[in-house]
């Protein structure tokens, strides 16, 4: 069975039924985030003119991760 749709439903009963709980919950891994205790495991970094590379990778089902766009000077 596909992980992705499961999570994706979660998400949407979650947020759905109890909006409040999903709200703590998310401000529960922001805090989590603020204090260092996780953090988020980056894969690779494109400039903005590399946009359509970025999205095609973060749109591969293989890709564990953030895929970062930077801004140029």
């Amino acid at each position: 069975m596909d992980e992705q749709p499961a999570r994706r439903r979660f998400h949407d009963q979650v947020s759905g039924r109890e909006p409040e709980a999903a709200r703590r919950l998310f401000a529960d891994v922001v805090a989590l985030h603020r204090d260092g205790h996780v953090t988020p495991r980056v894969v690779a970094r494109y400039p903005f003119e590399r946009h359509a590379e970025a999205f095609a990778q973060a749109a591969d089902r293989t890709t564990v991760g953030r895929v970062i766009l930077t801004p140029t000077a």
